[in-house]
């Protein structure tokens, strides 16, 4: 981490290795329900870079994040056939070393700024943005990835006096429609309503 001229910055770069890691299963056969399971051996490489500044009434920071989560040892894991097109007769999945582990998107970004009015009054614009990621139960990587997604949050705070401060907050300020999570699972459907 390093301060310089009103800016701050750090970089960290990590790999992470695990042997014979512990993975969440879904259950092909009963809706809602899963198991843990040894999963052989992960890997997740990656790095975290962040900045912030400002000057008297502006402030801004900005982070990335890139990793490479993967498997490193082939596998195969039950899978229900009716919701995994790469499914086995037998209801099996194969994962390749090389596959990404699921709901691990491999880039991610943060930015956003804040003005002050006055003293007293500011307003903050912010930013995420986060890349695709594979399903969980497509350990495999063979079905269409979740997309990536989007979004901006803006915040606006009044300080009243040293006890109290009063502020409003849009989350998703454009009404983007995303998803952060998604599992391969067969849906329960109720065809009596």
């Amino acid at each position: 981490s390093v301060k310089s001229n009103n800016v701050n910055w750090s970089a960290v770069v990590y790999r992470t290795g695990i042997r014979d890691d512990i993975l969440f299963v879904a259950s092909p056969d009963l809706i809602g329900s899963g198991f843990f399971k040894n999963a052989g051996d992960t890997r997740r490489v990656g790095l975290d870079v962040e900045l912030a500044g400002g000057t008297d009434h502006f402030a801004w920071y900005a982070s990335y994040g890139l990793v490479s989560g993967t498997f490193e040892s082939p596998l195969r894991l039950p899978s229900n056939p009716a919701v995994n097109d790469a499914s086995t007769e037998d209801g099996d999945v194969a994962v390749d070393p090389g596959d990404r582990l699921p709901g691990i998107p491999r880039h991610s970004l943060k930015l956003g700024g804040r003005y002050d009015l006055t003293p007293e009054w500011n307003v903050s614009l912010g930013g995420i943005v986060a890349s695709s990621r594979f399903f969980v139960g497509d350990e495999g990587n063979d079905q269409e990835p979740l997309d990536g997604f989007g979004i901006v949050n803006l915040r606006s705070a009044y300080v009243v006096n040293e006890s109290l401060e009063l502020f409003g907050r849009v989350d998703n300020l454009f009404d983007a429609q995303y998803a952060t999570f998604g599992v391969l699972a067969e849906v329960e459907i109720d065809l009596e309503r």
